[in-house]
């Protein structure tokens, strides 16, 4: 008997899910920040979560006075980390063009 296999490819149309809204989007295109550099505020305390999404790689992402940095990000870059010191903070990235800072993260007392 000849055996006929139908294949049928389940065929989705581009879905985007809406990003997670408990993170701060920061979006970097052409070596700037979209909109310019942005404010995001937070009091002592809270959960700091920032998600910046890059058009070109970096050689890092870093957030001065908390020493965190996440190396070689391409895409999206996330940060979710407790908000334990206050003050003024900047959200920067190093790459092809220059130091760019993305974003002032202010921690209220």
């Amino acid at each position: 008997g000849s055996e006929t296999t139908t294949e049928t490819t389940a065929t989705t149309g581009t879905t985007t899910a809406p990003p997670e809204p408990e993170f701060d989007v920061v979006t970097m295109k052409n070596g700037e920040p979209v909109g310019g550099v942005q404010e995001l505020e937070f009091n002592k305390g809270d959960q700091i979560r920032i998600e910046g999404r890059l058009d070109e790689p970096q050689e890092d992402v870093h957030i001065h006075g908390y020493d965190i940095e996440k190396l070689n990000p391409s895409g999206t870059v996330k940060f979710d980390f407790p908000a334990d010191l206050d003050g003024i903070f900047e959200l920067e990235a190093h790459g092809p063009s220059g130091d760019v800072p993305l974003a002032e993260i202010v921690v209220n007392p």
